[in-house]
């Protein structure tokens, strides 16, 4: 039995539980990498709204990249203002990949769980819009809510080596709830 590439993610949107009615300056008009930083989001003071909406402009591997700096999490686009809504770039887990795997930020891993926490924060995981995915093949991939033994999705990848299948991976519904924090694991 060969190797496998589990990959897990989790696409997301991230909602601001507090809605802003302020105004940004007019010289407000930034950009990250390609990104418009939307507001109440912003990369100089003055035009983030709160702290927590506070964005930094990184360099990385792949360029500029937004990530909104209490979280950590890139932040990929946003709703149309007002809405309330922008999506983020979630930690991509591997597992079973050996010492020769790298992770999103380019170190080795064999990790089997992630977790992501907005405790504390005005964001939270909207589960209107996301979905749970797994890639790989023989495994079971689950969802918990919170940091516990609560399932609230799961799938069963394919059988290892089956040629009915051209899938490569599963996906499974979230049920509407808005989450603070999850962690995701395969098995």
């Amino acid at each position: 039995m060969g190797v496998y590439l589990v990959v897990y993610y989790f696409i997301l949107l991230l909602q601001a539980a507090t809605s802003q009615e302020d105004q940004p300056a007019p010289r407000c008009n930034e950009t990250c990498g390609g990104v418009t930083i939307p507001y109440p989001f912003g990369i100089k003071r003055g035009c983030y709204s709160y702290s927590f909406f506070r964005v930094d402009c990184k360099e990385t591997r792949n360029g500029q990249k937004p990530f909104i700096h209490r979280i950590n999490l890139e932040l990929l686009n946003s709703s149309e203002p007002g809405l309330g809504y922008v999506t983020v770039n979630n930690p991509v887990t591997y597992f079973n990949c050996g010492s020769n795997s790298k992770g999103n930020n380019g170190t080795s891993t064999t990790a089997t769980a992630s977790s992501v926490n907005l405790k504390g924060t005005p964001f939270y995981f909207s589960g209107f819009f996301n979905s749970f995915g797994s890639v790989g093949c023989g495994s079971w991939a689950t969802l918990f809510v919170n940091i516990s033994n609560v399932a609230i999705a799961g799938c069963l990848q394919q059988r290892c080596g089956d040629p009915t299948s051209k899938s490569g991976g599963c996906w499974a519904e979230i049920p509407n709830i808005d989450l603070v924090s999850y962690t995701a694991a395969v098995r």
